[in-house]
């Protein structure tokens, strides 16, 4: 927002909201969903990966041992798994989906233009 509120001239004494700026700049897409897109197209990647691969190892590993006290830190396929309910996907169905690269491509462009779609600042 930083970038934007220098483009469009604006300061945050201006106390202009940050949907009102992205409205007067005709942005299209929030940043959030963008990195979720990614991070669900690389989910699609690894998944589709040979076994002996790291990346895929270290998604399908598991860690021994015990987990210090407290919450526990949020992990990245903890991050994919709230990406795939929004998708109305549990995470084994999205495994099984993924390995089909045209169909996880679909899956994953369909989630961001329905978000674009209920975007207030179009």
């Amino acid at each position: 927002m930083a970038c934007l509120r220098k483009i469009e001239g604006v300061t945050k004494r201006d106390k202009l909201r940050n949907s009102e700026i992205q409205r007067r700049l005709k942005w299209k897409h929030d940043v959030n969903h963008r990195i979720q897109q990614r991070r669900l197209k690389f989910f699609g990647h690894v998944v589709r990966m040979s076994n002996h691969r790291f990346p895929h190892i270290a998604l399908n590993g598991y860690v021994h041992g015990m987990r210090s006290r407290g919450r526990p830190k949020k992990r990245w396929i903890d991050t994919v798994r709230e990406d795939c309910d929004e998708m109305k996907v549990d995470l084994h169905t999205a495994t099984h989906i993924a390995h089909d690269r045209r169909q996880w491509r679909e899956s994953v462009n369909e989630l961001l233009t329905r978000v674009d779609e209920t975007s207030p600042w179009q």
